[in-house]
């Protein structure tokens, strides 16, 4: 192994309705024998009191804002968030610039003065695409020693708001990086068209996804009605609201189920109690995701126009979706989905027109062997790549 003392830094909390590969890989480090921080950013004063997303909001920060009520019930892994007056969004404009730099510099001291109680010098590093690429600088130069493996969890050139200063910090990660680890072969064809050719350092390893607990056939929520066509999208980002209240108004006499962590707008909260056939819910635990997904008749994914950017490929929500054996209609996902049998639109129009056609078809089998998109095989693949690294020490 790399080392025994590992830094993830992750824009999750460990414990989430969000199950990523950042909490895939602190379980196969922690598995492993590794001592893990798992270090939750950016959390923000103002997000802690006012975000719809469930993530920042205080009643689930208060834990981990102290490192001893942040160690969790795994051991040998502590989560822990530091709140910060951090402007988030930013752009080039010197006054913010000043101001986030003075932000995170307090940050940083906190985070010194924790390390240094705990006696914690890790000399892994493990870091997505979240606001850790601005304290990577810092982390490499208090310990040059450390590897940095870094996975592009997300497509930082390709988010709807351009971040100017965050596309530079992830520039300087790629480069300095020991192991690069792309979730899709297309989003790492995209980067290459910015970055140039890539060396051995950049590799493609895919999301995975609970394969047991989806093979596993699950009763139905109770909220899902009997003998009732049901429209289903279980995500962690919103939704185009405007391909789901059309959906709705196209279809009234299905049930159209969103399962989300992030609150609708209070617009988009009245056009759904005027339209009443829409059932919004505040997020699930990942291990309540089956019961929804196998007992829909249509699995949707409509994404707002901006993440046709993303360049997500076949992504954790879609193989879920797959293994259930259900349509899939999806909106703005971008290419490469079709090849899978998946029904893949990018205006709403045409959306909620396959997406009707799709309420009749029923079970949907799939040309995947699902067993190369497990959780198990995620990690299993990603400490064979660790471990690779501290063989070429």
């Amino acid at each position: 192994m790399v080392g025994k003392k590992v830094l993830v830094l992750s824009y999750h909390n460990w414990i989430t309705k969000r199950w990523g590969g950042l909490h895939s890989i602190g379980e196969a480090l922690v598995e492993d024998g590794c001592s893990v921080l798992f270090w939750s950013l950016t959390r923000t004063y103002w997000g802690a009191f006012s975000s719809r997303d469930e993530r920042l909001r205080w009643e689930n920060l208060k834990g981990i804002l102290n490192p001893q009520r942040g160690k969790t019930r795994e051991p040998g892994l502590t989560n822990l968030a530091l709140l910060s007056w951090e402007m988030i969004g930013e752009r080039r404009i010197p006054g913010m610039v000043w101001f986030n730099d003075w932000a995170r510099g307090r940050v940083w001291k906190r985070f010194l003065r924790y390390l240094k109680e705990e006696e914690f010098a890790p000399d892994l590093i493990v870091l997505e695409s979240c606001e850790g690429l601005y304290y990577f600088e810092r982390l490499k130069e208090l310990f040059p020693e450390a590897k940095v493996v870094y996975r592009v969890s997300d497509p930082i050139l390709g988010w709807a708001y351009p971040r100017p200063l965050m596309v530079d910090a992830e520039k300087g990660v790629l480069e300095k990086a020991d192991l690069v680890l792309f979730t899709s072969q297309l989003r790492k064809e995209k980067y290459k068209k910015f970055y140039g050719p890539w060396d051995g350092r950049v590799q493609v390893l895919a999301n995975g996804m609970d394969l047991e607990g989806f093979q596993t056939p699950h009763s139905p929520p109770n909220l899902f009605p009997e003998k009732r066509r049901i429209y289903c999208y279980v995500g962690a980002t919103e939704p185009c609201w405007e391909a789901v209240l059309a959906l709705a108004r196209q279809d009234p006499l299905a049930l159209v189920v969103v399962v989300c962590p992030v609150s609708p707008s209070v617009r988009v909260k009245g056009a759904i109690r005027r339209v009443k056939n829409i059932v919004f819910q505040d997020g699930i635990s990942p291990k309540e995701v089956p019961s929804y997904l196998q007992n829909c008749s249509v699995v949707i994914v409509p994404y707002k126009e901006w993440l046709i950017k993303a360049e997500r490929g076949l992504h954790s929500k879609i193989l879920q979706a797959m293994v259930s054996g259900k349509p899939i209609v999806a909106l703005n996902t971008g290419e490469g989905l079709e090849e899978f049998g998946v029904c893949v639109t990018s205006r709403v129009e045409d959306f909620v027109s396959q997406a009707l056609q799709a309420g009749g078809e029923g079970v949907k089998e799939y040309p995947l062997d699902f067993t190369l998109y497990s959780w198990t095989r995620f990690k299993e693949e990603f400490l064979r790549r660790v471990h690779a690294l501290g063989r070429e020490r």
